[in-house]
């Protein structure tokens, strides 16, 4: 994702993207390069993100199949730029920069962009079902 140059008037987020002591070299890409790498979801570090869960009732496996199938299709088209919409957080700077001794680099996002959205976490698993499944075309 390259991170451009912004107009006065445009809305903007303000997120942190972590970087331990050992990702320098990363860090100053995203400095003076002006952007972020988006990892495909099969690579994300967490192997439960990104990771398709999908129950099926009886009697509905093939319009079940069929929305897994779906669903995998899709999202091998996104990709993902992990951010913080805080720098503040004890536990990402134990994990994502170096326990403390790595940095946050505050970027600047558009606050209304389709390829930008906000995870909420709160639980194991996100429901969905196949209204939430977009076509890829």
């Amino acid at each position: 994702m390259e991170l451009k140059i912004r107009h006065a008037s445009m809305p903007l987020v303000i997120a942190y993207k972590f970087r331990s002591s050992s990702q320098i070299p990363f860090a100053l890409d995203i400095i003076f390069e002006r952007r972020l790498y988006c990892s495909d979801w099969w690579s994300l570090n967490d192997i439960v993100e990104g990771t398709p869960v999908i129950s099926c009732p009886r009697g509905r496996q093939q319009q079940f199949l069929a929305h897994a199938e779906a669903v995998q299709k899709h999202m091998e088209g996104l990709r993902v730029c992990s951010l913080s919409l805080t720098f503040n957080s004890h536990l990402l700077w134990a994990h994502y920069a170096s326990s403390w001794d790595g940095l946050a680099l505050e970027v600047e996002l558009p606050d209304r962009s389709k390829n930008i959205h906000t995870v909420e976490y709160g639980g194991f698993m996100c429901p969905a079902d196949s209204s939430t499944v977009r076509s890829a075309a």
